[in-house]
């Protein structure tokens, strides 16, 4: 990673800055971006290193300080969407999560832009905008300029995969310029994965030539994007377009890393800032509190969870299963029999020793046993899926005989389990595996199959008729 000194107080170069946060993190919608003539030109605020870095350091501190998009909003929302999470009834804020459960959403429904579309399309517009700065710059070394411009491209294709996997067909803006993203047209979904792909090729390209010099076992820069982030992602990417090889030859990049990424021996040491696990995480940017996902999921009402686990995921878990005991919390209402079940990875309110992790080596594992089922591959399928399971207190699969549906099952059985209440992970497999209609048999939804896809907001298809038509069923 470079390092940026100062050597001396330069006033311009902090206003630059602070015009470019003024700039790239003003925008509440896909079309509210600034008019014409009211941005800096890029090649002023990307003046030099010091400008470069401290705009993408920016990026990474708008995606941490709000618990939107990545940080727990579509980690809840999609919970509710699938059957592993209910919200408890009878509060205010309960009002706009309860149709996300019921499956019943209105394309009016706040959370869908507050939570979904507007910032991952704010990121997508500070992604671009450094772009577009690092292209027109001639003061950014011509190194940082390749490693700041993987890390934008990897922001924008990890919000363009979110979007598409939430909404279909997306707009795929690829300027910060008013006037080209004013009448945007949707692109269908299939494209936006093409895009999401290329996107990461180049960042791995633009990453790789110095890949092995910017980490060490020690000094791992996780909060930011990596080559071996955009590895993590592409070989998730791959498994969700059923390029089986690929997804295995990706996800054993990262694996054979040994130096770099190891399973935590603990689960508690999961999630904490020094995990070797993670690939990559976000910092808290808000001194003396945690993640967003423990100041929702650890608040109670009268001794009760906003949000609990259902009973249907509980019941899931196998005997012994050491994540019943780690990774979820129980509150038990005076007097009563009732007992609350809920997420317990992120443990601390006000410290700040865990972090929010987003891409983390638990994962390619499952991927790469996901794609070794499909190839074929049982035995090296079930070597993989026991890696998680052995961590887990749970008994080995090894020496077992598994139709390849079976074996499929048990892959998407660790998944449930070891990602709940992380990134969507539930809702998305459902969806991609053709298992979503299941959730007709769940007796508080109201399901239809036109529930796969969340409906664009109302309101900016109101700002532009070009998103239109809404999506199926709404």
């Amino acid at each position: 990673m470079e390092v940026i000194t100062v050597k001396s107080y330069n006033p311009q170069r902090y206003v630059l800055v602070f015009l470019l946060c003024m700039v790239v993190f003003g925008c509440d919608s896909l079309v509210d971006v600034d008019p014409p003539g009211t941005r800096p030109p890029p090649e002023l605020i990307f003046q030099d290193d010091l400008t470069a870095v401290s705009a993408v350091r920016g990026m990474y501190s708008e995606m941490s300080s709000k618990p939107y998009f990545n940080n727990v909003g579509i980690s809840l929302l999609s919970s509710l969407s699938a059957d592993d999470m209910r919200a408890l009834p009878g509060l205010d804020a309960s009002k706009d999560r309860t149709p996300f459960e019921t499956t019943d959403i209105d394309p009016s429904n706040p959370l869908l832009k507050e939570y979904c579309w507007q910032p991952g399309y704010r990121y997508i517009y500070v992604a671009n905008s450094i772009l577009e700065g690092l292209a027109a710059s001639t003061g950014v070394s011509v190194a940082l300029k390749n490693q700041l411009r993987g890390e934008a491209l990897f922001i924008r294709a990890f919000s363009d995969f979110y979007l598409t996997n939430l909404f279909g067909d997306i707009p795929l803006p690829t300027s910060p310029d008013f006037e080209k993203n004013l009448h945007i047209e949707r692109t269908s979904s299939a494209k936006a994965y093409d895009a999401i792909v290329t996107d990461l090729r180049e960042a791995q390209e633009l990453f790789l030539q110095d890949k092995d010099s910017l980490f060490t076992k020690n000094d791992f820069p996780r909060n930011r994007a990596s080559y071996w982030a955009a590895t993590a992602l592409l070989a998730r990417v791959y498994l969700y377009l059923g390029r089986w090889m690929e997804a295995e030859q990706q996800a054993t990049t990262v694996l054979d890393q040994t130096s770099l990424f190891t399973l935590s021996d603990s689960l508690n040491g999961v999630f904490l800032a020094e995990s070797q696990e993670v690939i990559w995480h976000l910092l808290p940017v808000v001194k003396r509190t945690g993640t967003h996902e423990a100041n929702l999921y650890l608040r109670q009402v009268n001794k009760k969870p906003v949000i609990h686990l259902t009973a249907s995921f509980l019941e899931t878990l196998e005997p012994g299963d050491q994540r019943a005991i780690h990774w979820i919390h129980t509150a038990r209402v005076e007097n009563t029999d009732t007992v609350y079940h809920f997420p317990y990875k992120y443990q601390q309110t006000e410290a700040q020793d865990q972090f929010h992790v987003e891409l983390r080596l638990a994962e390619l594992y499952l991927i790469r046993a996901e794609a070794r089922a499909h190839l074929g591959n049982a035995s090296g399928a079930i070597e993989d899926v026991d890696m998680i399971r052995r961590r887990a207190g749970l008994t080995s699969l090894k020496g077992q005989s598994f139709t390849d549906d079976i074996l499929l099952q048990k892959i998407a059985q660790e998944r449930r389990i070891e990602f709940f209440a992380e990134g969507g992970h539930r809702w998305l497999d459902l969806k991609r595996t053709r298992k979503a209609s299941t959730l007709s048999l769940v007796d508080y939804k109201k399901w239809e199959d036109t529930d796969e896809l969340y409906p664009v907001p109302q309101s900016e298809i109101s700002s532009n008729p070009n998103l239109g038509p809404q999506n199926p069923g709404y």
